[in-house]
């Protein structure tokens, strides 16, 4: 019996405690603004972009020239943006030793989504998707 009085007194003081950090986390929450919908994502100063860059801002990385900047841009326009810096490597002329020169130069930065767009009305098109033709 005297073994329950003693820890009473400790249980109380632990349930207070988490009380107040539980009503304290929940007021930091309901005081802080909304967030942005989509926040803008800023590159450290000093990266070179992949996904934007020009044939001029590439040919200046290590181990990139004229003509590897070339093949960079025709990768991008061919196969669209790079999802992560690392699929550099699947451009011809970019080898492990040549990407790990300039890994902390460069980013792939995601392309952001154009705005919904509805679509286009094509019920004067057939079932084989060829415009309906008169007799």
């Amino acid at each position: 019996m005297k073994r329950e009085l003693l820890t009473f007194p400790l249980r109380r003081t632990i349930c207070l405690v988490l009380l107040a950090c539980l009503l304290q986390a929940v007021s930091s929450c309901v005081r802080s603004s909304s967030p942005d919908p989509l926040p803008e994502i800023r590159e450290p100063e000093g990266l070179t972009d992949i996904n934007s860059a020009t044939l001029s801002e590439l040919a200046v990385l290590p181990g990139i020239g004229e003509a590897t900047a070339r093949k960079i841009v025709a990768h991008r326009e061919t196969f669209g943006a790079f999802r992560r810096k690392e699929h550099l490597l699947l451009v011809e002329g970019i080898s492990e030793k040549k990407y790990l020169a300039m890994r902390d130069l460069i980013t792939a930065r995601p392309k952001r989504v154009a705005a919904h767009r509805e679509p286009k009305d094509h019920s004067s098109r057939g079932s084989n998707g060829n415009q309906n033709r008169g007799p």
